[in-house]
């Protein structure tokens, strides 16, 4: 494996999911390939993937890989298959490797958290904010919100020593409707421990949500906000979105999928085997995550590495285009998260939809560095 290879693999366990929330980019957004996808992985499957990483990490035995368990949702293949994937992957994989499980915590129970202790699989769950916003966009197929089952999750998770440990944190998708301040105030409450925030799927083809009314840099305003938020507690809750950004700034390596210029090193292993690009290229064209009918039944990981669009994403300083390569804020922003530049007619040689707003917040932060006398690049 190469210094810029491939290292994380989301693996698309069950390619239907209990929810419909409204913003999803596999089942809501451009692409619609989950409906030729079969229900779930089959271990057969996680045994020729588990055979491609070995083959693949060869050339570079020190490398740790990451396994992530995905979807839809990855709890609705059941307890028992799910245990003969990490069979399957376990026995051919040895050591050298780590695995997390992202759901939504509607069917997370004691049995699962059991499983998932036995195997040591972090745990993350999806919340968006309070019930208010939350259920606004994670409805299931009635429109019902999953606040509720979220929150139990959580709370189960942090109800024993051995849940505690599992639990990886949360993660959830901006809401301008959702104030900030509430925002941070429902995590704290929680006694969240780690959070990630997303701003939500878009590209110049399909701009972000926007208040009618609202200024041209409402994200970044909103993002300076809840940073405030943030540091004055005394970054009481981790939020990786603002960690990652103060280590670049400081002149700090780090590696996140929205900052920096650190490849973008992630494969998606569909239901069928299919070797992909990241997920949230999903919502930029139909079809376009699929590289040439690979597949890791018939195809080595290498050949996605070498694939055009996994090729810019595993070197991104050289796919950059000329207003990033010559903004002053290129080391810290990278051009924003690839599928954010994507354009139908450009491809990433575009700024990031967000490119304003993320102006507005670095600003912010560095303001704020020397507002409270703060190191910061």
């Amino acid at each position: 494996m190469s210094k810029e290879g491939i290292d994380t693999f989301v693996l698309k366990l069950h390619s239907r999911c209990n929810l419909n929330c409204r913003y999803c980019n596999i089942y809501n957004g451009a692409d619609t390939s989950y409906a030729l996808q079969p229900a779930r992985m089959t271990p057969e499957t996680a045994e020729a993937l588990a055979r491609r990483i070995r083959e693949y990490k060869r050339a570079d035995r020190d490398s740790l890989v990451t396994l992530v368990f995905h979807g839809g949702e990855p709890l609705l293949v059941g307890r028992r298959h799910f245990e003969n994937i990490l069979e399957r992957l376990a026995g051919i994989l040895g050591s050298g490797y780590r695995w997390t499980c992202q759901t939504n915590g509607v069917l997370l129970d004691r049995h699962w958290v059991d499983l998932f202790a036995a195997w040591d699989v972090s745990v993350g769950i999806s919340l968006d904010g309070p019930a208010q916003h939350h259920d606004h966009s994670r409805v299931d197929a009635k429109g019902q919100g999953s606040h509720a089952a979220a929150v139990q999750a959580i709370r189960l998770l942090q109800s024993t020593a051995v849940g505690r440990r599992l639990f990886s944190g949360t993660i959830g998708v901006i809401n301008l409707a959702c104030p900030p301040e509430e925002l941070f105030e429902h995590l704290i409450e929680l006694g969240i421990e780690r959070a990630e925030i997303l701003l939500p799927d878009s590209h110049w083809g399909s701009p972000p949500p926007v208040p009618q009314n609202a200024i041209t840099t409402c994200y970044g305003e909103y993002l300076s906000q809840l940073f405030d938020c943030w540091l004055v507690s005394g970054a009481k809750v981790r939020v990786g979105f603002f960690e990652a950004c103060w280590r670049l700034m400081s002149g700090q390596k780090t590696c996140h999928e929205f900052w920096g210029l650190a490849p973008l090193s992630v494969a998606v292993v569909d239901a069928d085997g299919s070797l992909e690009i990241h997920d949230a290229f999903r919502m930029c064209a139909d079809g376009l995550t699929k590289q040439a009918g690979l597949n890791v039944h018939t195809h080595p990981i290498v050949a996605l590495e070498t694939s055009p669009l996994m090729g810019a994403l595993l070197s991104p300083q050289s796919h950059l285009g000329e207003q990033c390569a010559q903004c002053s804020w290129c080391n810290v922003c990278g051009g924003g998260m690839p599928a954010h530049r994507w354009s139908p007619s450009s491809g990433l040689l575009k700024p990031s939809v967000y490119c304003e707003s993320i102006k507005k917040f670095l600003t912010h932060v560095r303001a704020a560095a020397t507002i409270y006398h703060l190191s910061v690049g």
